[in-house]
């Protein structure tokens, strides 16, 4: 047989290895000619309880929430979930239900009229045993987490990617982009870590196993001398398969002043109990020395307010999705990459807003790894649904006008008595920082405060004479 026969018989062979799902038609060598054929004449990937046929799994899985669901998809008892290590701390390990099949988008209930025009077409809040991809928490097992399936994973990511913030708005926003000690944009959180001591991630090398596309991060600060901040907890969770990465007390260099406990949730028992059982990093350094075995400069990093984070890790970098910018900027659509935004919105009120369920409502502080979480959550929720994230950004940006009407008429009403002080605010003297100052964990509701605010708020322009010294 001669050598191009050989050739022929298994170019022959490779053929038929792609099927289409809709006309059951396997001639096709290649994915791509598949997808071309099904392009063409409208075939793809059919429902099983309507007959309906769609493009891909993830149009599929947007359609299958107009299916009422059951507490197991398929008749057969649920598969004996797993058991997800996520290091030593006093987090409780993520229980993963094995083997799932897709998750269908949940709509939170507050979209119900607009989105699908009849409650009972709604996936009802998770309360007993499911087969759904998720990650059931046990601190709240009242919510359950998503899970993507591998052909959503790779279009998430696609999507991630074009998220990633510009250079301008991480310096607007108070990200540190620069060892620089003299240029550069000043970080609005006060960290013990020295702006020269900030490190980017290492390069990225394709031989490195255990790097990941996408990681979400959250950090548990305590406050130490001269009311600087300090990292004291690290959670790492694989954005695209859930996996936790890290989840670690970390020891503080400094001597602690305020363990911000109703905040963070440590004590100095937790610490000392946790440094006792060698289940903490020997300060932020080494912290930051653990995320790296999972992160590289090409990795997206997710967090919401993640620049709270990054500096007191000490780390400057460039593919970012922060959610708290990810979703101001839907309100604010006119403002440019180098304007700081007017106000951005906390990961509890979001969450609550957007998913339809709570965090942090404990008594005990946060829990890093259940915001890590929230906060995947968040990102992917916007990612899959863009129309339902605008619609919430029309009500949140006329809620803010309002808001915003309202306080300038408050001001101006008071504005007589606040003018007899407006020399001295003027000369600095009790004068507000134009920058937003968040809480100790970063992902506080705040608005920037703006030279006219300052103002408006000392009585200008005059209500009799319209004088306005701001803007000699």
């Amino acid at each position: 047989m001669t050598q191009k026969q050989v050739s022929k018989q298994s170019a022959s062979a490779g053929a038929g290895t792609h099927s289409c799902p809709a006309c059951q038609k396997s001639k096709f060598k290649t994915a791509a000619a598949l997808k071309d054929h099904q392009l063409s004449l409208g075939h793809g990937i059919t429902c099983e309880k309507c007959k309906r046929v769609f493009k891909d799994s993830h149009s599929l899985a947007q359609h299958q929430v107009i299916h009422k669901p059951t507490s197991t998809t398929n008749g057969s008892p649920p598969k004996k979930p797993v058991v997800a290590s996520n290091g030593p701390g006093p987090k409780q390990p993520v229980v993963v239900a094995a083997s799932p099949p897709a998750l269908p988008i949940v709509l939170p209930l507050s979209y119900q009229s607009t989105a699908m025009g009849e409650s009972n077409n709604l996936i009802p809040a998770p309360t007993t045993t499911i087969t759904n991809p998720i990650f059931n928490h046990p601190q709240t097992t009242h919510h359950t987490y998503t899970l993507l399936d591998t052909p959503e994973q790779n279009l998430i990511f696609r999507y991630l990617l074009a998220r990633c913030h510009p250079l301008a708005r991480l310096k607007s926003q108070g990200y540190t982009m620069s060892t620089n000690t003299i240029s550069g944009h000043r970080p609005v959180q006060k960290s013990i870590i020295p702006r020269n001591a900030f490190r980017h991630a290492p390069p990225f090398l394709p031989q490195a196993p255990d790097k990941r596309k996408a990681v979400v991060i959250d950090c548990e600060m305590v406050q130490v001398s001269q009311n600087r901040r300090e990292l004291a907890f690290l959670s790492a969770v694989d954005f695209l398969t859930g996996d936790v990465l890290i989840n670690r007390y970390v020891k503080p260099s400094l001597p602690v002043t305020d363990w911000k406990t109703a905040v963070s949730g440590i004590t100095a028992e937790s610490m000392a109990t946790a440094l006792m059982r060698g289940e903490a990093f020997r300060g932020w350094e080494e912290a930051r020395q653990a995320l790296w075995a999972f992160v590289d400069d090409e990795t997206v990093l997710i967090g919401h307010s993640l620049n709270s984070d990054l500096s007191v890790l000490g780390m400057i970098h460039v593919r970012v999705v922060d959610s708290a910018i990810f979703t101001a900027e839907i309100v604010f659509l006119t403002l440019l990459a180098t304007q700081p935004l007017k106000r951005v919105w906390g990961l509890k009120t979001l969450v609550k807003e957007l998913l339809d369920y709570d965090i942090q409502s404990g008594s005990q502080g946060h829990d890093a790894l259940e915001d890590a979480f929230a906060t995947r959550d968040l990102v992917i929720w916007c990612l899959r649904n863009p129309e339902l994230l605008k619609l919430w950004a029309d009500r949140a940006r006329e809620e803010h006008r309002v808001e915003r009407e309202r306080q300038s008429s408050g001001r101006r009403k008071g504005g007589n008595g606040r003018a007899r002080n407006a020399k001295e605010m003027g000369n600095g003297v009790g004068l507000r920082s134009p920058l937003n100052i968040l809480d100790s964990d970063g992902d506080s509701e705040s608005e920037i405060l703006r030279w006219e605010d300052i103002a408006v708020d000392c009585g200008w322009p005059h209500p009799d004479t319209g004088y306005d010294p701001w803007s000699d």
